[in-house]
């Protein structure tokens, strides 16, 4: 699995490449254009779509940017999940931007004398190669889930066995939560279910709120 993390994590920055140059070329056509005696570039319509665009790109780059720095970690050797998020994200928001674009540009789109027409042909194989989306889907959803059934399968042996003590503390630490003290969400630590990297950025959260 891990000889398809490079190519998997690679798309991601190079979906956001490709969609930078693209929200360029749409921008300029956009500001120069004009139907109605206005510039498509001061439709509502014609910015949401390049503000859609410019979104997604710098979510996709923000993803290849924290995929690089767990892969650079040593005590994280494992980042397939992580990986086949950047390519599941980035292949499908590749193909929504580029058919947006193309709508911008309406029938040019598809001459052969503008590249936009390349971009949608190139973008569709960014959703089968290096794995189907759908097969990915469910490896990150059953992956995922890992390393939360791993405690839960114990805890339910535990409760299997009569273990009366750790069920009670569970039922009233739960009890005194919703009485108004500080929440526990089960997210990270001892009791956790999510993966013990997101520690630092959950502790973060903590202090936001």
């Amino acid at each position: 699995m891990n000889i398809l993390n490079s190519g998997r994590f690679s798309m991601g920055s190079a979906s956001a490449g490709m969609l930078k140059k693209l929200i360029e070329m749409t921008s300029e056509y956009a500001c120069t254009r004009k139907q109605f005696n206005k510039k498509l570039s001061e439709f509502g319509l014609i910015q949401e779509k390049i503000a859609l665009m410019a979104r997604k790109a710098y979510v996709m780059e923000s993803m290849a940017y924290l995929t690089a720095g767990l892969m650079d970690k040593p005590e994280i050797p494992d980042c397939s999940v992580e990986a086949a998020m950047v390519k599941v994200f980035s292949s499908e928001s590749a193909w929504v931007c580029v058919s947006e674009a193309l709508q911008i540009l309406g029938g040019l789109g598809y001459m052969k004398d503008y590249p936009y027409e390349r971009y949608l042909r190139d973008c569709r194989i960014l959703l089968i190669f290096e794995g189907t989306n759908e097969v990915l889907r469910m490896y990150i959803a059953l992956t995922g889930m890992q390393y939360a059934g791993k405690i839960l399968t114990e805890k339910i042996k535990e409760i299997k066995k009569g273990d009366v003590k750790m069920a009670l503390g569970l039922f009233m630490k739960r009890t005194r939560d919703s009485f108004g003290r500080k929440v526990d969400l089960g997210i990270v630590g001892k009791d956790g279910v999510v993966h013990p990297s997101l520690e630092v950025s959950n502790a973060c959260r903590c202090c936001n709120t």
